[in-house]
């Protein structure tokens, strides 16, 4: 069903926030993240650093990129 799984640590998230869209390759991919990579990106959100944007980029972008990889499996 899927060509690659992905299980991907919180470093890879936020070095770019859109690493999670271009292991995906529109859905033929399977993403995996792990509660604590989630609970971990969440500690970073607050702050004027790079890390904290990437961090506040992720969740911004994490439900749309659920929707999308949803809509693609649905189709």
């Amino acid at each position: 069903m899927f060509d690659k799984y992905y299980v991907l640590d919180t470093n890879i998230l936020l070095e770019d926030a859109t690493n999670i869209y271009k292991l995906s390759q529109d859905g033929k991919n399977l993403i995996i993240l792990a509660e604590t990579v989630l609970d971990e990106i969440d500690t970073k959100k607050s702050g004027f650093d790079e890390i904290n944007f990437q961090a506040r980029e992720f969740v911004l972008g994490r439900k749309e990129f659920s929707h999308r990889v949803h809509s693609h499996l649905a189709s």
